[in-house]
């Protein structure tokens, strides 16, 4: 017991313990990093699929609204936007913001159920 106790084996055990520490601190930045890298994805997929929708009214066509919602769906919807750090964050509601505003009232509402009951993808994942 006097072994066990012994300040050489305390300081080996802190040393010990402070690198598994260090080491599960290192793996969760990762894993946050590497959830925003594939928040950024989504938005850039929704972006480029939803300008498909939206372009049709350059062709003097009308904006294809629920296309457009199935998409933002599709992309935003997964997205835990409490684990994005602040530059994922800002481009998420910021494109959000814009596309949003481009539906109309019925695909809005749609898209609020979506973003407020769809399961998000967990930190754990990454």
């Amino acid at each position: 017991a006097q072994e066990i106790t012994s300040e050489k084996y305390n300081n080996e055990l802190k040393k010990i313990m402070d690198s598994i520490q260090k080491s599960l601190m290192n793996y969760h930045l990762e894993q946050e990093k590497q959830y925003n890298i594939w928040a950024i994805k989504q938005i850039n997929r929704m972006m480029q699929e939803a300008d498909k929708h939206d372009r049709a009214i350059v062709k003097f066509k009308p904006r294809d609204s629920q296309a457009m919602r199935k998409v933002m769906d599709s992309c935003l919807s997964h997205i835990d936007t409490r684990l994005l750090n602040f530059g994922a964050q800002h481009c998420f509601n910021r494109i959000y913001e814009e596309y949003y505003g481009k539906l109309d009232d019925a695909d809005q509402k749609e898209l609020d159920k979506a973003m407020a009951y769809n399961v998000k993808r967990a930190l754990t994942e990454f």
